[in-house]
C-alpha cells in the first residue's frame, strides 16, 4: 500500500514545471540549498545508526516546536519503497544520494511541494526551495524563513572565521547553494554549449544535469549553481548567478533565431522525429521519453505545433518517469513492460 501523501503527490502536475514563468520556457526553475550540521554528532557518512537516529530526533523536535515547515510531511526513507523513493527524486524532493541509502535518513516535505528538508543526507540537514522560473530572492527568502525557524531550536556547526561547517569543503561559510535549471536546446544542436560552458566554469559556476552533481545532462536540461559558498555573503551569490544566467538566456535566444534562419532543416527534423516516436513508438524508455519531450517542448516554443501545448508536454514529463509511472498503474513490473505502458500512455496524450 502506497504512502497516502505520496500517492496524492504522484497525481498532481510538478509545481517547478506547472508554468511557463519566463518568456520562451528557457528557464525552467530555480532552487536554492542551505546545507547545516550539529554540533557534537560525526558527519552522516561518518555516522553510527544511533547518531543518525539522535540527528533525526532532534529536527523533529525542532519542526515539532517551530512554524519553520508548517505542516509538513515527514517520509521516513527505509519505510517507503523503491518506487515511492523514486518518486521523491523525480518530483526533486530527495536526492539520489539520500535514496541510496534509506536507513536513518528522512525528508520533510511541505503542502506545495515548494520546500523540502533532507536529513541525513551528506550533511545533517538539506533544506532546499523550488520554484518555477527565476525567482532565486524568492526562494532565498523562503529558505531563510525556514531556516531561521529551526536553527532557533538546534545548535548548528559554525565558526566565525569559517561560517556554516559542512562535510564538503565547498559548501562552507553560507552553506549556500543557488541553481537555476534553463532549457538550452538552441545553444546543444546548435553546437555552442560547450563554449558556454568552458566560459560559465572559468567564471567560477558549475554546469550540472538536471537532478544535480552525479547525473549526467540529458533532454537539453542543465542546471547552473555557484561553486563557492565561503567569502560572498548570500545575496552576492544569487546576485553574482543571476547575471550569469540572464546572459545565458540571451546566448540560448539568438541560438534559436540563428536555427531557424540558417539550419531550418536540422530543427524540424529534430522535432519532426522526437513527434514521431511519441506518437507511433510501442516502447518508450525514461531516457528516450526525456529526449523526446525536450525537442516537442522546444517545438512548441517556436510555435512549430497548432495543437500541441505545454500543458500535455508537461503531464506526460510528470506521468511517465518510472517511479510516477508504477505509482499511478499500481504496480511493480519489469523495465521492458514500463516501456510499453509509457509509450501508450505517450501515444494516449498525443492522438
Amino acid at each position: 500500500m502506497s504512502h497516502p501523501v505520496l500517492q496524492q503527490l504522484a497525481g498532481r502536475p510538478l509545481p517547478w514545471l506547472a508554468e511557463i514563468a519566463e518568456p520562451g520556457g528557457i528557464v525552467v526553475s530555480s532552487r536554492v540549498r542551505l546545507a547545516r550540521n550539529l554540533v557534537g554528532l560525526p558527519f552522516p557518512h561518518r555516522a553510527a545508526a544511533a547518531d543518525l537516529r539522535g540527528v533525526l530526533d532532534q529536527v523533529r523536535a525542532a519542526a515539532k516546536a517551530g512554524d519553520g515547515l508548517g505542516d509538513a510531511t515527514c517520509f521516513q526513507l527505509a519505510d517507503l519503497s523503491l518506487v515511492e523513493r523514486l518518486v521523491l527524486l523525480e518530483r526533486r524532493l530527495a536526492s539520489a544520494d539520500l535514496n541510496a541509502s534509506p536507513a536513518g535518513r528522512a525528508v520533510w516535505v511541505t503542502p506545495d511541494e515548494t520546500a523540502s528538508l533532507m536529513v541525513n543526507e551528506e550533511d545533517h540537514l538539506r533544506l532546499q526551495v523550488l520554484l518555477p522560473g527565476l525567482r532565486l530572492g524568492q526562494a532565498l527568502d523562503q529558505a531563510r524563513r525556514i531556516d531561521t525557524a529551526l536553527l532557533a531550536r538546534l545548535n548548528p556547526a559554525y565558526r566565525d572565521d569559517l561560517g556554516f561547517l559542512t562535510c564538503c569543503p565547498t559548501n562552507l561559510g553560507t552553506g549556500l547553494r543557488a541553481s537555476v535549471m534553463l532549457h538550452l536546446p538552441g545553444l546543444i544542436l546548435g553546437g555552442r554549449i560547450e563554449a558556454a560552458v568552458r566560459a560559465l566554469s572559468r567564471l567560477g559556476l558549475a554546469v550540472r544535469g538536471a537532478f544535480g552533481e552525479n547525473e549526467e545532462t540529458v533532454a537539453h536540461f542543465v542546471q547552473i549553481s555557484n561553486q563557492s559558498s565561503l567569502g560572498e555573503t548570500e545575496d552576492e551569490i544569487l546576485a553574482n548567478l543571476e547575471h550569469y544566467v540572464r546572459s545565458l538566456v540571451w546566448a540560448e535566444e539568438n541560438a534559436r533565431k540563428d536555427l531557424v534562419r540558417r539550419q531550418k532543416d536540422l530543427l524540424y527534423d529534430h522535432v519532426g522525429r522526437a513527434y514521431a516516436i511519441v506518437r507511433y513508438a510501442y516502447c518508450l524508455t525514461s531516457k528516450e521519453a526525456l529526449d523526446c519531450f525536450s525537442a516537442l517542448r522546444f517545438g512548441v516554443e517556436l510555435g512549430l505545433f497548432g495543437n500541441l501545448t505545454h500543458d500535455i508536454i508537461q503531464q506526460l514529463c510528470r506521468e511517465l518517469p518510472s517511479g510516477h509511472l508504477q505509482m499511478l498503474q499500481g504496480t511493480q513490473p519489469d523495465s521492458a513492460l514500463r516501456d510499453r505502458w509509457r509509450a501508450a500512455r505517450a501515444r494516449a496524450a498525443l492522438a
